[in-house]
């Protein structure tokens, strides 16, 4: 949250797939989460950091929606 604070260009938004707890956000992340946070995603940057197959499901998500590659950056957590 201290990024955010710093950079108002940047916004995180904390997910819990299973749990559901205040402050959170419940469930997979979807074209539509996306939408709900993002509304102006096409001129925004994504920052992918998980599991292989969280990275893969959301780069397929992205490119579904037609983000163009230069605005999707991917870390990957191998045997995360």
């Amino acid at each position: 949250k201290e990024i955010e604070k710093e950079n108002p260009n940047i916004r995180i938004i904390y997910t819990l797939t299973k749990e559901k707890c205040d402050g959170f956000e419940n469930g997979r992340i979807d074209k539509e989460m996306i939408l709900k946070y993002c509304p102006d995603y096409k001129k925004s940057e994504f920052f992918i950091v998980g599991s292989v197959a969280f990275e893969g499901n959301f780069l397929a998500i992205l490119k579904e929606m037609g983000i163009k590659e230069k605005n999707i950056f991917s870390e990957n957590f191998p045997g995360y």
